[in-house]
């Protein structure tokens, strides 16, 4: 049996642009049709979810240049696979360059480590690509504070906007401008810390000279209304990926210690590793960004089977199997959840929590599933 259901696509420029589910009977020796057609209802839905990127710029505080969808790097999604998707620590790794053409996969926040801070640059390149870890030819760089970074929440999305405005001692013709993100990529409880770019647009060339100011804005629109990722999921993301906590304006209070969480008699210990964990929801709820779901209404949580990931000149694709491995139950299942499992202790300690990132719902009747039966999750996150 095998339903296919695109269940997300995360439109201009991140964008987890699809999550797809299809469900496998592991005894079946040739793919069939659905027995019952409504079954395919359940899993099939095609829901739109925004990380829209905007890019304004202003000389002499007059704007010049405006780009509605700048592209992301795929860097940094590499980094949000590593981190919000668990690949660091579920045999998927992800390598990603900083702006020095240094390879990293993971990073330090919280406790022994420093939380990531927005930064903006601006050049004279005239050449963007998916893959640019660095500006083409970098003039000026400036890392950002709570001053240069506006957080609004208009019940549907969080906008966030970084704006800085630069000042020349010599003239240029500035062609190009960058989003980064500097991160702490000493696992060990020093502090070594370097730039990831996490956008990169280049456009029609703005003289400047002595005297002249530049001011560069980008604007980060997460659109949180709809399935099947939840809030906790974007506020992650905004406050570790895209620094909002580091310049002191998280979104919440909720905390993601990565890497080293306790040190004891010279010792280092990361007691707590990111990893995403399924589970059947066995009771109906409906969707909401601040869905709740209790736990006696849930199966066990079990690590995904062959958590795979491929990378492509526009974005990448995370794949895996959830298959339970009890073999004497059969559940009815009316949908699926998706727990991250992190540190959220900031302190010395650790304290390992599940946070529900994502959810989907298969029906307003439940679908028989034991463990003959799996599901096949597809996510892409795309660049443009």
């Amino acid at each position: 049996m095998r339903i296919k259901s695109m269940f997300v696509a995360i439109v201009a420029t991140i964008i987890l642009s699809t999550l797809t589910i299809f469900a496998y009977d592991l005894l079946a020796k040739h793919e069939k049709q659905l027995e019952y057609a409504k079954l395919v209802n359940y899993l099939t839905g095609s829901l739109n979810k925004s990380m829209k990127v905007r890019l304004r710029i202003y000389k002499n505080g007059e704007l010049v240049y405006e780009d509605p969808n700048d592209p992301i790097s795929i860097q940094w999604l590499k980094l949000v696979a590593n981190v919000l998707f668990g690949c660091y620590y579920m045999g998927c790794a992800q390598t990603w360059y900083d702006v020095d053409g240094n390879a990293h996969q993971f990073i330090d926040t919280e406790y022994g480590g420093t939380n990531p801070i927005p930064a903006l640059a601006v050049g004279t390149g005239t050449t963007t690509s998916p893959s640019d870890y660095k500006l083409v030819n970098q003039v000026a760089i400036a890392q950002l504070n709570s001053n240069n970074v506006i957080v609004s929440d208009t019940g549907t999305s969080y906008n966030i906007k970084y704006r800085y405005t630069f000042d020349f001692s010599a003239s240029y013709t500035i062609s190009e401008a960058g989003l980064l993100l500097y991160v702490d990529v000493n696992l060990l409880g020093g502090r070594t810390n370097v730039y990831v770019l996490v956008a990169h647009d280049t456009f029609p060339g703005v003289s400047v000279a002595p005297g002249d100011t530049l001011s560069i804005e980008y604007e980060i629109v997460l659109d949180y209304s709809s399935p099947p990722f939840t809030r906790r999921f974007w506020q992650f993301l905004a406050d570790y990926l895209l620094g909002l906590r580091g310049v002191g304006a998280p979104l919440s209070s909720y905390r993601m210690d990565l890497a080293v969480d306790l040190l004891s008699g010279g010792s280092i210990y990361d007691e707590v590793r990111e990893k995403v964990y399924f589970a059947y929801v066995l009771a109906d709820h409906s969707w909401n960004p601040d869905v709740s779901i209790p736990d006696t209404d849930l199966g066990e949580k079990w690590l995904p089977r062959k958590w795979v990931v491929h990378v492509y000149s526009t974005g990448i694709s995370i794949n895996a199997t959830l298959i339970t491995e009890n073999t004497s139950e059969t559940y009815s299942v009316y949908g699926i959840a998706l727990f991250l499992c992190t540190d959220s202790d900031a302190g010395t300690w650790y304290r390992e929590t599940y946070y529900l990132i994502a959810y989907v719902r298969l029906g307003n009747a439940p679908v028989t599933v034991d463990w003959t039966k799996w599901f096949y999750l597809n996510m892409n996150l795309s660049v443009s």
